[in-house]
């Protein structure tokens, strides 16, 4: 997420230097900003796992019944 920092503040940034500051033109990095925030809280999960649980195998075996 801090990754995507310099990105974001530059789109802003450059929108409001230029004046494009309507709805219409921060719409693009507005939506681009509720995808990362989408993306950041729906991977907490995956991205934080633990070391007790990352080895466990929840995959069914190929050939048995489920």
């Amino acid at each position: 997420m801090f990754g995507s920092l310099p990105a974001f503040i530059t789109a802003f940034a450059v929108h409001f230097m230029i004046g494009y500051t309507d709805f219409y033109h921060l719409l693009p990095p507005i939506i681009a900003s509720l995808f990362l925030l989408v993306g950041v809280i729906t991977s907490y999960n995956f991205l934080n796992f633990t070391i007790n649980h990352s080895n466990e195998n929840n995959f069914p075996e190929i050939g048995k019944q489920i």
